[in-house]
């Protein structure tokens, strides 16, 4: 598989058969409603599961933690797709949604580091599967490593990684190294040119304004959320003193 992979179009992106690059429309629409439009396609994936044909904007805001009118607004940029008093067909608004907001092209990418997350994201059944992504290849500096497949993905030398990016067409690409090395390879990343980098080391990265960049530290969240729990905790035993104190 990962040698039909490099077999493919020597372009960053290739498009599918008989699609335009871009959905008809989607320039149109905010870029924080085609995001949530996103959101929108997994709750109604859900529901499509349980085979619940008919949705509610209330019940979508709801599933979604969002507004009714925060989720009214972001599916009329879509097209007239509700019946009033009836609310909106499960089938029809995904199709829909699908269209506008799913690429219409291939979009090749890599993954740097194939450490214990660099290896979860590879082999894990679902976490890559994108649609429109394809992982060409992986990098890695263990010679151990370097040569092997990976969830069907061959890694290579990052020595050469900002050639090998430029030869194979990478678009994207997922950070995962130490936070001393995450700036290296987002700059050896950027000489190749990749057009956007997911960085999931615990330190910020930059690179020049024509490369999109997302800081994914998830030990900082997780550090985050553990502070919000304690701060949670404090706030619900002072309570319970200040009515032990008022007890009788």
């Amino acid at each position: 598989m990962a040698d039909k992979v490099l077999e493919a179009s020597s372009s960053k992106t290739q498009s599918f058969p008989g699609s335009n690059v871009l959905s008809a429309h989607s320039e149109d629409i905010a870029l924080c409603t085609l995001r949530r439009g996103l959101l929108y396609l997994r709750a109604l994936d859900a529901m499509n599961k349980r085979d619940q044909e008919v949705v509610s904007s209330e019940e979508l805001a709801s599933f979604l933690c969002l507004t009714d009118t925060t989720v009214r607004r972001d599916l009329s940029a879509f097209g007239r797709l509700g019946t009033r008093g009836l609310g909106y067909r499960v089938g029809d608004l995904r199709t829909r949604l699908l269209e506008v907001a799913s690429p219409k092209q291939i979009i090749f990418g890599t993954v740097v580091g194939v450490g214990r997350l660099g290896q979860a994201l590879l082999r894990s059944v679902g976490v890559l599967r994108v649609p429109g992504l394809v992982i060409r290849v992986a990098f890695d500096i263990d010679v151990q490593k370097i040569g092997s497949v990976v969830g069907n993905v061959r890694v290579l030398d990052a020595s050469g990684m900002a050639e090998a990016v430029k030869r194979q067409s990478i678009a994207v690409a997922l950070v995962t190294v130490p936070a001393e090395a995450a700036q290296v390879v987002v700059d050896r990343l950027v000489e190749g040119g990749v057009s956007a980098v997911l960085n999931f080391a615990p330190v910020h990265v930059t690179a020049p304004k024509s490369v999109l960049v997302s800081n994914m530290d998830i030990f900082l969240e997780l550090e985050s959320l553990l502070l919000s729990l304690a701060s949670t905790g404090s706030d619900k035993q002072r309570g319970a003193d200040v009515e032990t104190r008022d007890s009788p």
